[in-house]
């Protein structure tokens, strides 16, 4: 829908990541932009769940689809 959402990881692997964040995703297919001092990373994301869980936050999940990529 073109919104921003902040996000933490919560776990990551070569398949798939977990997030932390205010408000609700709908399952979907997502762009996740991480960053490190050096480099930008961008990845299309399938979120396929998101649940609240304390204080107004939520845990949501998903798997990288294939073309995602980096950027230097």
């Amino acid at each position: 829908r073109g919104n921003t959402v902040a996000a933490m990881t919560r776990e990551i692997s070569r398949t798939g990541i977990g997030l932390l964040h205010r408000g609700s995703l709908t399952p979907g297919e997502v762009t996740v932009r991480m960053a490190s001092e050096e480099r930008q990373f961008v990845y299309r994301v399938n979120i396929e769940w998101c649940h609240p869980c304390e204080n107004g936050m939520f845990l949501s999940g998903g798997q990288f689809l294939h073309d995602s990529g980096n950027k230097s």
